[in-house]
């Protein structure tokens, strides 16, 4: 990518939607650019590092090996997409994986230059905020959604109805949704088949955590 095609894609990543062209500049700038090849890892679970990635171009998959080889999938990402700044933040190990899906591109800043971002830029950290809340949600309904019946029966509003399946909101809603078993608003809860070599399976989770 060149200069223009790099403020291009980092001007399309949410987070940074409010940043003057001067200072998206200088991010540009500020950003180390790696280039990945389709199944290449650009982390790893537990992995020490606390870069902030944005994803200027390609598909990245955000991702967990079992000790069985077993793939918990958590979200695959778009260009336009900011991954890594959990550990960025707290900087403690990662919490996740992400593997390129298809040959892309990601700037990365280090977790200090994430943090002059942060406190330089009110509007950037507000919108950081706003998207792990968003991610939190998304993962809390969905585990909700697979495993919910279990966590719903154990409340005193719920233990009355009829049992059948549960499908709630992110308000712990206990009303049947009528919908066939195993499905949810989301689609069908199953396990999808994994990267060849990696496993006998998957298993999808909304959310990104890395």
């Amino acid at each position: 990518m060149d200069q223009q095609q790099r403020l291009a894609a980092l001007s399309r990543v949410p987070i940074l939607a409010t940043l003057a062209r001067p200072d998206l500049e200088h991010v540009v700038k500020a950003c180390k650019w790696q280039d990945y090849d389709a199944g290449e890892e650009i982390l790893s679970y537990r992995d020490p590092s606390t870069n902030v990635f944005f994803l200027a171009a390609g598909k990245v998959r955000v991702i967990i090996y079992s000790a069985e080889g077993r793939a918990v999938l958590f979200a695959d990402l778009k260009a336009g997409a900011t991954f890594g700044e959990i550990a960025a933040i707290d900087r403690a190990p990662r919490s996740a994986g992400a593997e390129a899906v298809e040959p892309c591109t990601v700037a990365l800043l280090t977790a200090n230059q994430f943090e002059e971002l942060l406190l330089k830029h009110p509007a950037i950290a507000y919108a950081t905020l706003r998207h792990l809340g968003t991610e939190v949600r998304r993962l809390t309904e969905r585990v909700l959604l697979r495993h919910g019946y279990r966590v719903l029966e154990q409340l005193p509003q719920c233990q009355n109805l009829p049992r059948g399946p549960i499908v709630g909101d992110s308000d712990f809603d206990c009303h049947d949704r009528s919908l066939p078993k195993g499905s949810s608003k989301y689609g069908p809860l199953h396990d999808r088949t994994g990267r060849p070599g990696r496993g006998p399976g998957t298993t999808e989770i909304a959310g990104v955590a890395c």
